[in-house]
């Protein structure tokens, strides 16, 4: 997980939750993340869909 990471630290968002809702959200904002995540403090950003999951194979 990143937030086990030294290299990173993961960024409360609440603060970009009602700007990420007007530009109609993560998937539809046109790289917006990276403008709020810099608003936040943040250097760096990623956003991620996950599409389908499957349990791991025992």
């Amino acid at each position: 997980m990143l937030s086990a990471s030294d290299d990173y630290a993961v960024v409360d968002t609440a603060g970009a939750a009602g700007e990420l809702a007007s530009a109609g959200g993560i998937l539809r904002c046109d790289t917006c993340e990276a403008q709020l995540a810099k608003a936040l403090g943040a250097d760096k950003s990623m956003s991620h869909q996950i599409l389908a999951t499957r349990p791991k194979a025992e």
